[in-house]
């Protein structure tokens, strides 16, 4: 299916959840398992390998280093990964939907640090937004009065790293989260 996509003249893919291809479910283990390496040195070779595309695989569990095994031009595996280290410092228990209040301090450290390990070795994917995350300026910024103003700084702090700057549909206009509890207001939808 990649070759065919290929022929049409595709400019790359979007891996989903790619580090759980490789799981070992017997063994308890369902990222980053053994064969994934292999599996994807393999789809490399037989489809986009070598052509001039670009492969982002989604990883939620990346690490630097194991960015480094998809994305290290000589494994010949992916041009870079969507790591979420930094989206996840706001995740109460574990969870998108119950923030947390970011710490800045915490914040920046994890970009340094992403920055710093890949600059010689791999590629770092920059983004704020993706169809499993709430709005960037919901999230960081203010979606009320200072929603234009959260959304450039949002844009500057993305575009001024290095890295491949990824834009989630509706975040060029600063798209907030969907005000939901009109769903909930019956006078509103009887009209």
């Amino acid at each position: 299916m990649m070759n065919w996509w290929i022929d049409k003249g595709i400019g790359g893919f979007r891996l989903d959840v790619i580090d759980l291809i490789g799981k070992d479910i017997d063994k308890g283990i369902t990222g980053n398992g053994p064969r994934l390496h292999p599996l994807l040195q393999k789809m490399n070779q037989a489809t986009f390998g070598c052509k001039d595309l670009l492969t982002v695989g989604e990883t939620w569990g990346a690490t630097p280093e194991i960015a480094k095994l998809y994305s290290a031009p000589e494994r010949d595996e992916l041009s870079m990964v969507f790591q979420f280290e930094h989206i996840t410092l706001t995740w109460g228990d574990g969870d998108k939907w119950q923030p947390i209040p970011l710490d800045l301090r915490a914040f920046k450290e994890v970009l340094t640090k992403w920055q710093l390990e890949l600059k010689d070795t791999g590629w770092n994917s920059l983004f704020w937004n993706n169809h499993d995350l709430p709005r960037a300026v919901s999230k960081y910024g203010d979606d009320g009065e200072h929603r234009v103003k959260s959304a450039k700084m949002l844009a500057t702090v993305l575009h001024c790293l290095k890295g491949t700057p990824y834009i989630y549909q509706g975040e060029e206009i600063g798209m907030t989260n969907a005000n939901l509890s009109v769903l909930n207001n019956t006078e509103i939808l009887s009209r």
